[in-house]
């Protein structure tokens, strides 16, 4: 929704849709930021979390799994699972 408001603001709608989204972009950060550092922080150190290796690992893993060469493991695709294309 903010580049939505955004992208209107800059087209010359007004700038009261973009403050709203902005508000919520910012109310919904904190939110997040408070509950990791209250009850995640052990679980996701922050080392971890910006690791750039294992953020580019992560982002090929779901390209994998998004293409239609791959299947998830344990994933048979037989003749009686496949679904029609047609």
């Amino acid at each position: 929704m903010f580049v939505l408001a955004a992208l209107a603001w800059l087209l010359g709608f007004s700038g009261a849709a973009l403050m709203i989204a902005t508000g919520n972009l910012l109310a919904f950060t904190l939110a997040i930021w408070l509950a990791w550092r209250k009850f995640g922080r052990d679980i996701l150190p922050t080392a971890v979390a910006f690791d750039r290796t294992l953020i580019v690992q992560k982002l090929k893993l779901y390209g994998r799994l998004l293409s239609e060469k791959s299947h998830p493991i344990g994933f048979e695709q037989s003749e009686e699972n496949r679904i029609s294309q047609d």
